[in-house]
């Protein structure tokens, strides 16, 4: 197992393979995402993809990788299955996070807890969020 390791710091140490390590685990991450709220709301691939006018055999290739899942898809999948999408950035170097709301209105990513966690990263679409401090300046902004 530490030869692995060790191999795997060697890849991410450089910039390029740093890049394609961070590019697999949000595509990683993404499909896990949809994934769990796909097992949470008891949705099957084949209702997914009849919610997205897709075929099963899609949405299983956007699942295992095998299909380049882009924003637009992504946000597509969570919309079928009741959820917004959140996005949240971690500076590895210093920990701090930046996430983001939504456009239209204040999110809980980050805001309430004070960290972003994957939990946080999907909401229910139409859940209440609690107000917080920046809501108000949201509001004037918009």
């Amino acid at each position: 197992m530490a030869k692995w390791t060790d191999e795997y710091q060697k890849v991410v140490e450089n910039t390029h393979g740093r890049k394609l390590s961070r590019q697999e685990q949000l595509l990683f991450d993404a499909t896990e995402l949809v994934s769990r709220a796909m097992e949470d709301e008891g949705v099957s691939r084949s209702e997914l993809a009849r919610r997205i006018g897709k075929s099963k055999a899609y949405v299983t290739q956007v699942l295992r990788g095998q299909n380049n899942m882009t924003l637009r898809t992504l946000s597509d999948l969570a919309d079928a299955l009741g959820y917004a999408v959140e996005l949240g950035a971690v500076n590895p170097k210093s920990a701090r996070h930046i996430c983001l709301g939504h456009w239209n209105g204040p999110t809980k990513c980050n805001l309430l807890h004070g960290h972003y966690s994957f939990k946080d990263a999907v909401r229910p679409l139409g859940s209440d969020v609690p107000s917080f401090e920046g809501e108000a300046a949201f509001e004037r902004a918009a």
